[in-house]
C-alpha cells in the first residue's frame, strides 16, 4: 500500500489584528481507483482581533477582548488497501490441475471519501472574569465510501466497496469560564462547556436501508434506531 501526500500552508499577518491562512494538501493513494491520480484539500482561516481597532475604543471596560474567526476546509477518507483492485483465489481442481476463480469485483472508479465543512465562532473577555469561546459547524461529505451487496449472477460473491451517497452534520460548541473569586492567596474559578451534533442523510443513492434494528434510511440520522409501533393490540 502506497501514500504519497504533499501539503503547503501560508500565513499572512497585518498589524497583529487580522490574520490569514490559505493552505493545500495533494494525496495520491494506491486504493484508490485507477482511474483516479490526485486529489486536493484546500483550507482557508481568518482571524480578526476586533477588540485591537481603534473604533474599540470605551467599549473595552466591559468587553476586554474580543477576536472573529471563520474557517473552511476540506477533508478526505481513503478506502482500504487493494479494496479496488479485481483479484481471483487459488481453486485447484480435484485431480491437482491449476485453476482459479473469481475473488473480490474491485471498483477501479472507487474515489476517496469527501468531506467539507465551514466553521465561524468568536472568543471574548468580558469585565475581566468571563470568558467565552463559541463555535458554529456545518459539514457536508460526498462520495460516502458504503458496501454494497453484489447479485451472485454477477459471478463474484460478497460485497463491493462503492462511492454513494451524501451526508450532513451541524451543530454548536460552548465554552465557558467566570473568575468567581481572586484573591492573594485563594481563587474559584468556574467552567463549563456544551455541545450539539446533528447529522442527516441526504442521498442513500437507491440502496435499500435494510430491515434490521439499525439502519441508514434517506432524511433521517446515520445508523437510526428502527422499530415498529404498536398502532393498536387487544389481550385476553
Amino acid at each position: 500500500n502506497t501514500t504519497l501526500g504533499m501539503y503547503g500552508q501560508q500565513q499572512f499577518g497585518w498589524n497583529d489584528r487580522l490574520f490569514v491562512t490559505a493552505a493545500l494538501r495533494v494525496d495520491n493513494n494506491s486504493a484508490f481507483g485507477e482511474d483516479l491520480d490526485w486529489v486536493t484539500y484546500p483550507k482557508f482561516s481568518a482571524t480578526w482581533v476586533i477588540s485591537e481597532e481603534d473604533f474599540w475604543g470605551g467599549l473595552r471596560n466591559t468587553v476586554n477582548a474580543l477576536k472573529l474567526r471563520a474557517a473552511y476546509g476540506e477533508s478526505g477518507l481513503q478506502p482500504n488497501a487493494f479494496i479496488a483492485l479485481r483479484t481471483v483465489v487459488n481453486a485447484p481442481r480435484a485431480n491437482g490441475t491449476p485453476a482459479v476463480t473469481p475473488g473480490s469485483l474491485g471498483n477501479a472508479d472507487l474515489r476517496p471519501e469527501r468531506g467539507k465543512e465551514f466553521e465561524i465562532g468568536f472568543e471574548a473577555g468580558l469585565f475581566h472574569r468571563l470568558s467565552l469561546d463559541f463555535s458554529y459547524f456545518t459539514k457536508r461529505t460526498e462520495d460516502a465510501i458504503l458496501t454494497q451487496q453484489l447479485a451472485p449472477s454477477g459471478g463474484f460473491a460478497g460485497d463491493q466497496t462503492v462511492n454513494i451517497g451524501a451526508t450532513t452534520n451541524s451543530g454548536v460548541e460552548l465554552q465557558a469560564r467566570f473568575q468567581a473569586i481572586a484573591l492573594d492567596r485563594f481563587s474559584w474559578e468556574i467552567a463549563g462547556n456544551i455541545s450539539t451534533n446533528k447529522d442527516r442523510i441526504e442521498d442513500m443513492a437507491g440502496i435499500a436501508p435494510g430491515a434490521g434494528v439499525l439502519r441508514n434510511v434517506e432524511g433521517y440520522p446515520i445508523q437510526g434506531f428502527w422499530t415498529k409501533r404498536i398502532a393498536s393490540a387487544t389481550r385476553n
